[in-house]
């Protein structure tokens, strides 16, 4: 009789089983010997990619790519040391064991530390066969740029120009690209509250506006909405609250409107009350604390105390308003 053992496709491990043999020995009728087998796994590495490329990379920056190594084999496969030959690539992890038929994911990140070509290597020693996957990348240089000086004040009278110099530099080995981008045109930017106010008072306003300040950029806002207050007051310069009728509706506007005026004096825009008899209007928005007494005596002169103010620019120095 011959006993024949197959370990096929069988992982690595000990197998029993047994063999019985039937007799006509009235004594012995039957026979059971035992049987083992001792299958010897055999672990293989495979990767999905032999080369990782990160191509060029600005230093500072980092680029992971990860790579799938698999076991086909019938015995775990132990990679004892997962290693580079350069710092600048880095894995996640040290050492990995994959069970038979299994694989798993090894991340592999570039950051390059200087301005050159890297070659490096990623090794994977393990009890199959020593696996090496080629590295390249390489190290860009980012361009670090200053300005000087940072700001430009001047003062100028009408009808004058004025040249100021400014110097770009670029403090680092990379070429740095420069373009020029002037925000605005210098006319100031103005937004004017219409809600709750008399139009007939808001258009002597637009008047005034037109005659005394012809060069800037006029945006009427006619909501109670507090959010759509917040939207209008971007890139503006300057809002402008006129005379208000002081209904309820108009006085809880104001104060709704109080955080969103906050937020946009304390980033440095202005707020300007012009001829607003509406003390609670005021007071509602926060900005100004106080008791308020406002009266309106028509034909009595006005007089400039300081007509090189922005604000009286162009106003003679004794007129009679008219609000």
């Amino acid at each position: 009789m011959t006993a024949t053992f197959d370990s096929g496709n069988l992982l690595g491990g000990v197998y029993t089983t047994e063999i019985e043999v039937v007799t006509n020995d009235p004594v012995q009728p039957t026979i059971t010997i035992p049987v083992i087998m001792t299958v010897i796994g055999v672990p293989q590495i495979s990767a999905n990619a032999l080369s990782l490329d990160y191509g060029a990379l600005v230093i500072g920056d980092s680029d992971a790519q990860s790579i799938t190594i698999s076991n086909p084999g019938t015995d775990n496969l132990i990679i004892n040391s997962i290693s580079t030959s350069d710092p600048a690539f880095t894995t996640s992890a040290s050492s990995l064991t994959i069970p038979p038929f299994g694989s798993a994911n090894l991340t592999v990140t570039f950051a390059p530390a200087a301005i050159q070509n890297y070659n490096s290597t990623l090794n994977l020693d393990n009890n199959a066969t020593d696996l090496t996957i080629a590295l390249t990348g390489q190290g860009q240089g980012a361009p670090i740029s200053s300005v000087s000086p940072d700001q430009i004040s001047v003062s100028l009278e009408e009808g004058q120009t004025s040249s100021q110099s400014v110097t770009l530099s670029n403090g680092a080995a990379a070429a740095g690209n420069f373009s020029w981008v002037v925000n605005g045109d210098g006319a100031p930017q103005v937004l004017l509250m219409k809600y709750g106010t008399d139009e007939f008072l808001f258009n002597n306003l637009l008047g005034y506006l037109a005659t005394y300040a012809p060069t800037a950029v006029n945006t009427e806002f006619n909501s109670s909405d507090p959010q759509a207050l917040a939207n209008a007051l971007e890139g503006k310069d300057l809002l402008i609250i006129p005379q208000q009728t002081g209904t309820t509706s108009v006085t809880a506007a104001m104060t709704t409107f109080a955080p969103i005026l906050a937020e946009y004096t304390n980033n440095g825009g202005t707020v300007l009350f012009t001829g607003n008899t509406c003390s609670a209007c005021i007071s509602n928005t926060g900005l100004l604390a106080g008791t308020y007494f406002t009266g309106l005596f028509g034909g009595n002169h006005m007089t400039i105390l300081n007509s090189n103010h922005p604000l009286t620019a162009g106003i003679p120095d004794a007129y009679i308003p008219f609000l």
